[in-house]
This record gives C-alpha cells, structure tokens and sequence, in this order.
C-alpha cells in the first residue's frame, strides 16, 4: 500500500512518518506533498491508499484537496491533519468524506489506532470494489451466452417468456426477416484462431448498425457451429438494405468478405424459423466457386445433388491399380460431373465430404489401417474458402489427391 502526507511544514510531515506504524499496516511506500496541488499529481500518477491532509496550506489548502478528491478519487481514505481544534474545518472535513481527523501536536498512539482503522476500512471498501467489479465482470461474460441462448430458441419454436422479447426489444415489428451469415474458417484464423473472439467481433461490428437503425439484434445461432443470425424487425426490403451496410462495415473494417442470406418476410414469431430454414436453404445452395457474385443472396434455385457412390467401381478398380494417375483421371471425370456451368453449392460439398469420409473409412478397415472418422466435416469444407467467400476448388482437390497416395 502507499500512503501521501500532504503538509505545508516539512517538520509534521517528518513526525507522521517516523511515529506512525507502517510496515505493521502494510505501507511499503510514503510519498510527501507541500500543498494540495503537489498532491493532485502524486495522487493522479500513484493512486496512494491512505491520505494524510493539512487544512491550512498555500495554493490548495486541504478544504479543496477534500473537495477535489471527493469528486475525482473517492478510492483513497483521507485523515485531516490540523492545528487548529475548529468546528468549521472539522465540518468541511467530514463533508468531503474525510475518515478521521487528527489534532496537533500529534499523539501517537492516536495516530495509530486512527492509520489501523482507516487502513481496514480501506482493505474492506477494496474487496467490495472488487467483489463488485468480479461480479459486473460475470454479468457482462454471460450476457452474449444468455442472449445466443434464448435467441436461438425462439428461432427453434421453444416457447420463452414475453419479457425476453421486450428484453431484446423485438416487439411492436409489422413484420420479421431473418438474415444468416456463415463465419468461416478464414475470419477465424484473423484472429489467430480464437472463435469467441472471432464471433465477439463479428457482433459487434453488426448490433453497432442494427441500434442505429432500430433493426433488431444478431447472435451466435447455437444450434448450428460457424453461423450469425441477425433476426430484423423489417420487411424484405428494409432487411436487404440493412444486410448490405453490415457487409460494407465488415468488408472495411476487417477486410472480409461475407455472404448474407435474407429470408422470407414473416409477421409473427412463430414464423421466424420458416425465414431461417429458407434462409439457410439459400446459403446451402448458392454457387461458392464465382467471385463476382451477389454476396446478399435472396434468391437461388435447389440444385440436384449428385452421388459419390456412383462412382463406388470406378473408385475400386483405382485403389487396385495402386497408381494414382487411375485417381487423377477419375477426380477429373467426377468434377466434370458434379460441376456443370460453373455451379458447385455447399450443400453438394458437405454431401460429397461425408461420402468421401465414408468410404474412406470402408477401405481403411478392408486394410486394417487404423482410422477415425473426422466428426468437424463442415470445418473441412469452411477451411478452403477464402477472404473473398470463394471456395478454392484447386485446393480441396490437391488436399484429396494427397490424402488417397498416402493411403
């Protein structure tokens, strides 16, 4: 702890320091002042615990030091040191908030037992600080948990409590559109691979636009890994021009680029999770090979979703040859197949990496080669696609044509 004495005589400042006890109080640092305004900046720059303050000094004398840290620095405690047994000051003092007063010529045993007191009330006000301060802390950690929690459940129709709703303050909307933004393992790595702070950023960024515009809220959708959902209290229109601000503000202050999805326009509750379900159907199924595309998506046909295991023989009759150029001309067949006018979907990836995994797995254990099948098959897919939201086809291939010559 460190302690200040504030005293226009140098020969008082000298006996509080040689009779007080300050190592059985635990103060291993006493600095001096002359003058209230010599003690501004000590305080200002060392924050000392215990003050000891003449009344009577030239410049600042203690009345406004009082003042002063009454308003500016309510964490010290304060004891008024005076040579003059005045009422006047002594109000002064405990208006203030002064804990004490000592009179002088100063009596060290008084002077003690008063430094004993004050120091415990310090140490007791400084755990409630802190207690305090833990306390606000938890309360702000578990606010985003509690709010991604409650909000995901009114997207799955599980019944909350109206308050949650003005909570948030979702109700009095005409009508509700729900947006989705998939974070990828790219914004993620910006980050040096922290997803809370990734996802803490992200929402950030996108409530900041939606209080300006009264738009709604976003939040970390739990039931799905990697995904942002912004539940707008505006029709189509409105929630796609909002969407289209959050994309530039992302895009200028991160650099990334991020597709959104806006789904249906819906004007009740219950309703919301039919906008997510259609929103998510566009994000599963827009094209993620084409850069030049409208990264808010509000619109996109369903699209056939071909089979890995048709090509079960062809893919045996390979792994017999051993050779890889058997692989290399069969992956050439299969893009060719799966990727016609340029158009290759996540839903169509997501499909075709768990068959892949599956049969994977088939051939490791006619082998009997030690194998576990990856549980984090969406990640794989997320981790080839770029800043741009582009995924990198090349990539993916060579990563698979490394995978089957090591088997």
């Amino acid at each position: 702890m460190r302690a200040l004495i504030v005293d226009d005589e140098k020969h008082v400042r000298e006996g509080i320091k040689l009779l007080a006890d300050w190592e059985g109080n635990e103060i291993t640092e006493i600095y001096e002042a002359s003058n209230g305004e010599d003690a501004i900046k000590i305080i200002r720059s060392l924050n000392p615990e215990i003050i000891f303050s003449d009344m009577k000094m030239p410049k600042m004398d203690g009345t406004q030091l009082l003042k002063w840290m009454d308003e500016h620095y309510c964490a010290g405690k304060t004891i008024v040191v005076t040579g003059y047994d005045d009422y006047h000051y002594m109000r002064k003092a405990m208006h203030y908030g002064s804990s004490d007063y000592l009179l002088k010529p100063i009596d060290p045993e008084m002077l003690n037992d008063t430094l004993i007191r004050v120091v415990n009330e310090w140490k007791a006000e400084e755990m409630e600080r802190i207690n305090k301060l833990s306390k606000n802390q938890l309360i702000n950690k578990m606010k985003p948990a509690y709010r991604d929690q409650k909000l995901t459940q009114i997207i799955n129709n599980v019944p909350v409590d109206k308050f949650v709703w003005e909570e948030f303050r979702l109700t009095k909307a005409a009508a509700y559109t729900i947006g989705l933004l998939q974070v990828s393992n790219i914004a993620v790595e910006q980050f040096g691979g922290d997803k809370d702070i990734t996802f803490f950023t992200l929402l950030n960024i996108i409530n900041e636009q939606l209080s300006k515009k009264s738009g709604g809220i976003a939040f970390r959708y739990i039931t799905s890994k990697g995904e942002i959902v912004l539940l707008l209290k505006k029709n189509k229109k409105e929630s796609l021009i909002i969407a289209k601000e959050i994309q530039i503000n992302i895009q200028q202050l991160l650099g990334l680029t991020c597709t959104i999805a806006i789904g249906i326009e819906v004007n009740s509750a219950v309703q919301l999770s039919l906008s997510y379900q259609h929103a998510k159907s566009m994000i599963m199924n827009r094209n993620v090979l084409r850069n030049n595309q409208e990264k808010i998506v509000i619109n996109n046909d369903e699209i056939e979703i071909k089979s890995l295991m048709d090509y079960g023989s062809s893919i045996k009759i390979a792994i017999q040859t051993g050779e890889m150029d058997a692989f290399h001309s069969l992956i050439g067949q299969i893009q060719t197949d799966f990727i016609q006018k340029k158009q290759l979907c996540l839903r169509q990836l997501f499909h075709l990496e768990n068959e892949y995994q599956m049969l994977s797995a088939r051939w490791y254990k006619e082998f009997n080669i030690p194998f576990s099948l990856p549980t984090d098959l969406e990640e794989r897919i997320q981790s080839f696609i770029d800043k741009e939201d582009v995924f990198q086809l090349e990539a993916y291939k060579d990563r698979k044509k490394r995978e089957i010559a090591l088997l």
